[in-house]
């Protein structure tokens, strides 16, 4: 069940940011809001890769049958 969530996270961000950037590249006089949300969108889509790496890594390692720190 935590795959379909992560999915929808990840499509719900995409969301947020096409309309950010769009408000942003028409010009709008107040940005700020628009570049927080893309700013925390990155973080937390940062977060997700590197969560999903150090998972597949360590399945790597354990399907090897190595130890790795």
């Amino acid at each position: 069940m935590r795959r379909p969530l992560v999915w929808i996270l990840v499509i719900g961000l995409l969301a947020l940011d096409w309309a950010a950037l769009h408000d942003i590249a028409r010009g709008e006089e107040d940005l700020w809001a628009e570049y927080v949300i893309v700013a925390v969108s990155v973080v937390v889509l940062a977060r997700l890769l590197e969560t999903e790496y150090r998972r597949r890594r360590a399945r790597r390692s354990a399907d090897e049958g190595g130890t790795e720190a």
